[in-house]
This record gives C-alpha cells, structure tokens and sequence, in this order.
C-alpha cells in the first residue's frame, strides 16, 4: 500500500483550530458548520530527526463496511475489516481492494485465519493475538506458510503475555493493543521496554489523542536516549460509532465536534467529516503519505466539500492514486 502513497507537501488543505475534547459532551457551538480544516496551515513543533522518521508510517487504516470504507479510501486511507466480516455490499462498479485483515481475537482460529488470508489477500494481516506462550511456534509455523505464498505480506502478531516479548522472530510487525481488548499494550511491558523490542510496532484501535498518547511515549527522546520504536502503522473504526451513537464528528484537534446535532446531518456526512479532519490531524503528526486527491483543492466551504464527497458512482471518477481499483465512470 506505501508504494501507491503520495507525498502531502502539495496538499493544499489545512486546520482550522478546533475545540472538540472527548470527555466534555456538554460545550456548545456558535455555528452550524462543520469544523473543517481549509483555512490555517497546521503547525507543529519541530521533531528530531529520529523521533521524525519513528512516527512516519507506512499506512494508517479505516475498517469498516460500504459506503464508508469507500470515502475512507478515496481519502487516502488503507481499508479493510475483520476475518468474520466484509465490506457487506459494494455497487457493481466499485471493487473495494482489501488492504488489513483484522482477526476474531475474540473467537480465535489460527486456520481458519490462514484460510481467509489465502482467500483475500490482504497486504497487511493480524495473525494472533498470543495469550498464551505454548502457542507462540504455531503461530510462527502458520506465518512461514503464509509468507511461502506472499513474502511481501506484513504479518501483525499481537503479544498479549509478557513471557513471549523476547521470543517473537523480528520479521513480524508487533501489535500493540489499545482499542477495546480486556488486555493493554501496558498491561504487559512499559512504555520503555516497548521501545528496547527491535520490530515495528502497529498501534491497534484507540481513539485519535488515545493513540497519539502512546505515540509519544513511544518515541520521544529519553535523556537515557532510549531509542524511538519504530511506528508503521495504525487502525480504528470508532468513528462511525461516534457519528451514530452520538451525533459528533471528529475535530481536526483529536476532540469531538457536537455543533451539528441538532441539524440531522446524514450519518454519512458526519464519518466523511470524521475521516476528512483525521486526515489533516494524523499526516501532521505521523505520516505525510496519506494519498493527495486532486479535489481538495476546491473545497471552499463545507457545503461544497458534500457536493464535493456525494461520490455517485454514475457521475463522479475515482481522482488520486489507485487506492480504489475497478472504478468506472
């Protein structure tokens, strides 16, 4: 997926300032527009150069089900779901590539996993989650025979027990669990001791400034210069339960935006807000290559950015690097 990225120095869209914070559901808003960022360039501080390349990932992904994954897309966002699901429905003229399989960690089977992996052929997989250590050497069995067909392939292995943090071959890219497992990154291993693991590490559900927290433990300079980890990607899908459980949209500050619950703007609307303002708020902070799309450009105010992001597929072609394959005017 990193090789169909482009460069966001021409992007050409910036952050207006924002106010949304997760915890206060109680502040009110003078307008009714949506908080978008068109009017600022966002600014932050300067990064060592080491901190810098540490926080530059390789893909930051948004799993969920059509239409959503489709805006999510032509964003710039790598997309995929979870063995057990799909993307449920796509009109015949989009064909949705499927770029992260996320496993039942739940409801775990190690070859039903593989099956669906062969089946699918996602570029980037979570193969297990490990909680307990005796199943350590059949998870790695099971990723030789997934790399024999797809060396390419980023394999996730998420240690959910401390006993195995030493053992994992470094070929595998490390889960570090903070969405909704009973079981935390910190749970297991401090922050430091993350940072002494020698894999890349993908940082697994959580919301924007939850996952932001850890991104900055896990990289900034120590006076012991402890070195950075290594940050390669990141997923979460929470914005659509936002959106539907809440009325709120996320701001390009981390926070969330409540302005517009009393509008009754569409369910959609509200996630393409969402995606839109976490694109500005994760390419300044840990990646530039989320994909430029030429439409920005004319996003003047935000009811041209719904005329803009209403992507019928009769009437609109797919703009930007082929994120989206098998889309026909």
């Amino acid at each position: 997926m990193s090789s169909s990225q482009t460069d966001l120095g021409g992007y050409g869209v910036s952050v207006a300032g924002s106010t949304g914070q997760p915890e206060d559901r109680n502040q009110t808003e003078t307008t009714t527009r949506p908080q978008l960022g068109f009017e600022s360039t966002p600014t932050q501080p300067a990064l060592s150069d080491d901190v810098s390349a540490a926080r530059e990932t390789n893909w930051v992904v948004y799993t969920g089900r059509y239409p959503h994954v489709f805006d999510a897309a032509r964003l710039g966002f790598g997309i995929g779901h979870r063995e057990d699901s799909s993307y449920q429905w796509t009109p015949a003229e989009v064909d949705l590539p499927i770029h992260f399989l996320d496993n039942d960690y739940e409801d775990a089977d190690l070859d039903r996993f593989v099956d669906r992996v062969f089946e699918l052929e996602p570029e980037i997989a979570v193969i297990g989650d490990i909680t307990d250590p005796d199943t350590l050497d059949e998870h790695i069995d099971a990723a030789e025979e997934v790399w024999g067909s797809f060396p390419e392939m980023n394999l996730i292995l998420v240690p959910k027990c401390r006993r195995i943090l030493g053992e994992i071959p470094e070929r595998f890219v490390l889960g570090y669990p903070n969405g909704n497992s009973p079981i935390q990154a910190t749970d297991i291993a401090s922050h430091r001791e993350w940072r002494e693991l020698p894999h890349d590490l993908h940082i697994l559900g959580g919301t924007p400034l939850s996952t932001l927290e850890h991104i900055t433990e896990l990289t900034k300079t120590y006076i012991t210069e402890t070195p950075p980890a290594n940050i390669v990607g990141l997923d979460w899908n929470g914005y659509q339960k936002y959106a539907e459980d809440y009325g709120d949209y996320l701001s390009t500050g981390g926070g969330w935006e409540q302005n517009l619950r009393d509008e009754y703007i569409p369910k959609r609307d509200l996630i393409r807000y969402s995606l839109l303002n976490a694109k500005h708020f994760w390419a300044r902070i840990v990646s530039d290559r989320l994909t430029e799309i030429a439409l920005v450009e004319h996003l003047g105010d935000w009811r041209s950015l719904v005329l803009v992001l209403d992507f019928s597929v009769t009437h609109q072609k797919y703009i930007g690097e082929a994120m989206v394959t098998g889309f026909r005017e």
